[in-house]
């Protein structure tokens, strides 16, 4: 009976892998030194806090982290060297006058936890961590207020969408 507990719960873990597949933490000795060094050149005084390889379609990107005056930055690299973009914690008053508009009208009875800006290939977008009772999830939107992302957690307890 225990061998095909161990091939059960073998499988089982494999079939949860690829929930966490986007994201995984690394040591710095993981980190090509051609991310590390374009990362020492665009920010040669900065420390990196944290590291993560992440997934975005079919890019594999490097995230390296580092904190300036309490502002959370993470520099996206490629695999190649090449600084792709940046992800910064903003103050939900900075963000643009229509991406607050839009979150209030897509979902009325959320709070704004915390917001960053995401920009990739020069492209910039807002991301949102959003918060409905006990609920948590993000949404990103542009600019001018579209929303092009959004992970809602599925019905609450009483049956109702959020």
């Amino acid at each position: 009976m225990r061998p095909v507990l161990l091939v059960s719960a073998a499988v089982l873990s494999l079939a949860v892998l690829p929930c966490h597949a986007g994201t995984s933490r690394l040591f710095r000795r993981d980190i090509p030194a051609i991310v590390l060094q374009a990362f020492a050149a665009a920010h040669p005084t900065e420390r990196i806090r944290e590291q993560v390889l992440v997934t975005e379609g079919a890019r594999t990107l490097y995230k390296l982290q580092y904190v300036d005056r309490k502002i959370e930055t993470d520099v996206v690299i490629s695999v190649e060297g090449a600084i792709v973009g940046t992800d910064r914690t903003i103050a939900v008053e900075e963000l643009p006058p229509a991406v607050i508009a839009a979150c209030k009208k897509e979902f009325p009875d959320a709070r704004i936890r915390d917001a960053e800006t995401i920009t990739r290939d020069s492209v910039v977008t807002y991301g949102l961590d959003l918060k409905i009772g006990r609920d948590h999830f993000d949404a990103a939107f542009r600019s001018d207020g579209t929303l092009i992302k959004k992970d809602v957690p599925d019905e609450d307890a009483s049956g109702r969408d959020r």
